[in-house]
């Protein structure tokens, strides 16, 4: 299939509000006050969406093939930067536990024991394609879980293509997150392959497979749509387990669907090469950026936009 650049712009865009994301998160643990509050309406503008948008282009991208030929396309450029970058996290983490001890951060995250995380489990977790339950198996780079997800997400939809029943679509997108919200209440553990987020993400995969070909955006009033999602963010709370709550997954879903729309719509009126490049390094740059972001902490470099830009830069350099 011909790229489309709109499409990698998008994922640029993204890319870049996964980096800035982690980097806001960092930099909130050392500004007090106002740069505390910018850190964390930043944050919230971004989670709402950001990984929500991935599995829309997905969808925006699914066709009907066959059974191998997707199998063979996924595995390709899916799993096996999975696996490698994986295999490459670990043995990082494991040669450089020493300086993960003691990273400078009030952040539970970072200031909790590395050392008593074992081998096996991130091994197992990274065979299993998500956390083994009980262990926290993606320490080592905590964004491994999003290819495993995305390669379910594929097989899915490509499932429910061929089952060609309109019906069956609108029954998993209305079914998936209220289900997810059950799952996540009775505290089930999690299940291989990304089967135990799949659910937060399939609607929007739908979503923007029903949208394919529809979203034209010619006019420049549906800049509108940016606009009206960053004042809804003043106002919507976001919770830090998205969907999990009752009361505030349908309110997140609809703040995800603006976002997505939005970030469509800036996609579609921006121009420029840098964006579609980083869009086709995005795989590589959300594997490798964790480890240049605490680098850079590390260096101290806090300030989040620096260290963003930065982060972008050497990861897209790495790649």
């Amino acid at each position: 299939m011909k790229r489309v650049d709109w499409l990698d712009r998008m994922k640029g865009i993204l890319i870049i509000l996964v980096v800035l994301g982690h980097a806001v998160g960092t930099a909130s643990h050392y500004v007090t006050g106002w740069g505390n509050d910018a850190c964390r309406f930043a944050f919230k503008f971004i989670y709402f969406f950001h990984m929500p948008a991935f599995f829309f282009l997905a969808g925006l991208l699914a066709r009907d093939a066959a059974w191998g030929e997707v199998l063979k396309k996924k595995i390709r450029r899916l799993l096996v930067p999975y696996w490698v970058f994986g295999l490459v996290s670990i043995g990082a983490f494991l040669a450089l536990i020493g300086l993960f001890s003691h990273a400078g951060t009030t952040d539970a995250y970072y200031a909790r024991d590395f050392a008593s995380i074992p081998w096996w489990q991130m091994l197992g977790s990274l065979a299993y394609g998500a956390p083994l339950p009980g262990t926290d198996g993606f320490r080592c780079n905590s964004v491994l879980w999003f290819l495993p997800c995305l390669f379910t997400c594929n097989l899915l939809m490509l499932g429910l293509i061929r089952l060609n029943r309109q019906v069956v679509f609108w029954i998993v997108a209305i079914g998936c997150v209220p289900f997810f919200v059950f799952l996540q209440r009775l505290h089930c553990p999690s299940l291989p392959f990304g089967f135990s987020r799949i659910l937060e993400f399939l609607p929007f995969a739908i979503l923007g497979y029903g949208l394919a070909g529809r979203l034209t955006f010619a006019s420049r009033t549906w800049l509108v749509l940016p606009v009206l999602y960053a004042a809804a963010c003043f106002f919507v709370a976001y919770d830090w387990r998205m969907y999990t709550s009752y009361g505030a997954w349908p309110a997140t879903m609809a703040m995800g669907v603006l976002g997505t729309l939005a970030c469509c719509v800036v996609a579609k009126m921006t121009r420029g090469g840098l964006l579609v490049k980083l869009g086709q390094a995005s795989i590589g740059i959300m594997l490798i950026h964790k480890w240049v972001l605490l680098a850079l902490v590390k260096l101290g470099l806090h300030e989040a936009i620096l260290s963003t830009v930065l982060c972008v830069g050497i990861s897209y350099g790495l790649t």
